[in-house]
């Protein structure tokens, strides 16, 4: 779930490890989306740099906005991608609960 603090909004993400073994090589990202209710949809707000790094240990990544001062509430969420290189490549995404903020 994003984190709200000091006047930014912040998704974390990454992959916290693989098994049975590690992989050939593996890559991720973390974007910070909002919902647009009056499209019905998600919509990225911030994405990290690619990570580019395997575990172990655990590798993650951020993606930071700054949160306006606005009397309306918005819904966030953090979107995880990962790519995973064994043999075959493998691609999954993971997306975190929400975050209701109104920044103050």
């Amino acid at each position: 779930m994003p984190n709200y603090s000091g006047g930014k909004i912040t998704a974390t993400g990454g992959i916290s490890g693989c098994v049975p073994n590690a992989p050939d090589s593996c890559a991720s990202e973390v974007d910070l989306e909002v919902y647009i209710s009056g499209a019905g949809q998600w919509s990225t707000a911030a994405a990290s740099r690619r990570q580019l790094r395997c575990p172990p240990p655990a590798r993650s990544t951020a993606a930071t906005m700054s949160c306006d001062p606005s009397s309306t509430e918005y819904v966030y969420r953090t979107k995880t991608l990962a790519t995973i290189v064994h043999e075959d490549t493998d691609s999954n995404t993971s997306t975190s609960s929400t975050l209701h903020v109104r920044c103050f």
